[in-house]
């Protein structure tokens, strides 16, 4: 699924371990071990920038110690259908 620009460029915030800068070596490793549509968990989520990345080719369980970031995982990886 295609995502929207207001979705591409979304920058919810910095956070203390963010993988932003780290997501083409972590996407090529992903894509180097899962196929198209495999089910992919993040077990540390934070800002979810790792499953929004990755969620245009594998569908991702997102989980964090911070409560707080589950409204970000939400609108990042609950979108609607064609959206």
């Amino acid at each position: 699924m295609k995502k929207s620009v207001a979705v591409e460029n979304i920058n919810v915030m910095r956070y203390m371990g963010n993988k932003r800068r780290l997501l083409p070596q972590i996407r090529n490793a992903i894509e180097a071990n899962t196929r198209p549509g495999e089910l992919v968990l993040d077990l540390m989520a934070g800002t979810h920038s790792v499953g929004s990345d990755i969620s245009d080719r594998n569908p991702v369980v997102a989980n964090d110690i911070g409560a707080y970031t589950a409204p970000i995982g939400k609108a990042l990886l609950q979108r609607p259908v064609g959206f």
